[in-house]
């Protein structure tokens, strides 16, 4: 059997966030062990933390929405062109707000200018639209091209960073490279235009998907923004240099956060093309169930590593990361549930941003605090916090208003007995360091 054939959108949309990942995490490998200053790595992380600051949550949105709706349009190639120029329209507005408002966002992330932060806004402008790739691939089922274009993306990205880098060039150089390389993947994305959607410009219809959209959007500027704000945090109380320890502790295992988010996200148009959604949550159970049995083995296996890896994996400046990295591990238990994708295929988008207000208030007030207790660590747990309370309440309303339990959706008892491993491995490493 080929395997194109053993691949489905689920597991195909997991390999390529899996690449994606690798990608950043071996970039920051290759950056620390090159030898080049804190300060140039934590200006780079800066770069990359604006960019995604401005961009996520419109992009998230956006995005999402066509998930959950491409397949209610009877003219879908029309109704996917539209989806392009809205996200398109996006992309300029961000640009333009870039570069009116310079000043201020620089100094926002930084006490002073941030070289390289004029080719950060043109890498947003042409980076934007590019994610509707991945997302036509899923909509189309074409696993084998999402596979091929992830490991390419994946490979040219880090050729563009660390190699002008690693050969005496400043960091604007190397942004120029991700910059063309965006600009190539655009052209990519304009090639695949062409063949899957009619160019039938009809604004009523952008009207009608950002009217669905906007819920979205806000939702994940409040609830995605945690690990924007603890970023923050830590650049305004702490300085670069320890800033640029805590991102590279801040970053949760690559299986479990990509590859939650692309079972939360392919499942969302599964859930919704069957006319009763209960008759397809067997599915999601199964799915986070095989997920869980590879997540939770390798959390707890890296936790009880954590503080022999990292000194190894980078080098000994970064050795304090590996505490902060325990913390964000315990993010595991909350991602391996997923009312999310249940509540964007019934399309209740006010209900999630009116949970995003909370988990972002929960994570301001708890990160803030912890911080003034515990220090830099505080503001990793006032993240585990919000999250927490965040699947909590989705699942409580799930309930609630739908009558969908929790049982339905996740295999509670494997669940519950792979937490409390996990957290009995937090509390081991946490008592010997």
């Amino acid at each position: 059997m080929k395997l194109s054939a053993r691949l489905n959108t689920i597991n195909g949309l997991q390999i390529f966030q899996a690449t994606r990942f690798a990608g950043l995490l071996l970039t920051g490998i290759l950056l620390a062990k090159s030898g080049i200053g804190l300060h140039i790595i934590g200006n780079y992380e800066k770069l990359l933390l604006v960019a995604g600051a401005i961009s996520f949550f419109w992009i998230q949105g956006i995005l999402n929405s066509l998930l959950s709706s491409y397949f209610d349009h009877t003219e879908k190639k029309v109704y996917l062109f539209n989806v392009f120029v809205l996200i398109s329209l996006f992309s300029l507005l961000i640009f333009g707000l870039m570069k009116l408002f310079s000043n201020q966002l620089q100094h926002l992330f930084s006490d002073d200018y941030l070289p390289g932060y004029r080719w950060i806004c043109l890498f947003v402008l042409f980076n934007s639209p590019c994610f509707l790739i991945e997302t036509i691939y899923l909509l189309k089922k074409k696993t084998s091209s999402l596979i091929a274009y992830g490991i390419t993306s994946a490979l040219l990205s880090i050729a563009a960073v660390v190699v002008p880098l690693l050969l005496g060039y400043s960091i604007e150089t190397a942004l120029a490279w991700l910059v063309l390389w965006a600009i190539i993947r655009f052209f990519w994305l304009l090639r695949l235009l062409l063949k899957n959607t009619i160019p039938d410009f009809r604004f009523p219809m952008v009207q009608q998907h950002l009217f669905l959209a906007w819920p979205l959007i806000i939702s994940y500027l409040i609830g995605g923004s945690a690990d924007y704000i603890d970023g923050l945090m830590a650049t305004h109380f702490f300085g670069p240099d320890v800033f640029a320890v805590f991102r590279y502790g801040a970053r949760e295992f690559p299986l479990s956060i990509l590859m939650a988010n692309a079972l939360s996200t392919s499942m969302i148009p599964i859930l919704r093309e069957s006319p009763m959604i209960n008759n397809k949550l067997g599915a999601l159970k199964n799915h986070s169930a095989s997920l869980m049995n590879l997540i939770y083995p390798a959390s707890i296996v890296l936790m009880l590593g954590s503080s022999w890896i990292y000194p190894r994996l980078f080098d000994q400046r970064f050795s304090e990361s590996a505490a902060i990295f325990n913390i964000y591990l315990l993010l595991a238990v909350s991602r391996m549930v997923f009312p999310q994708s249940i509540a964007l295929a019934l399309k209740v988008n006010k209900i999630v941003l009116k949970i995003a207000f909370i988990e972002i208030l929960v994570n301001v007030i708890a990160s803030y605090l912890l911080m003034l207790k515990w220090g830099i660590i505080g503001i990793a747990w006032g993240t585990v916090i919000a999250y927490t309370i965040e699947k909590i309440l989705l699942c409580i309303y799930l309930q609630q208003k739908h009558q969908i339990k929790i049982r339905e959706y996740i295999p509670l008892a494997r669940w519950t007995i792979y937490s409390i491993l996990l957290l009995t491995s937090y509390l081991i490493i946490s008592y010997f360091n």
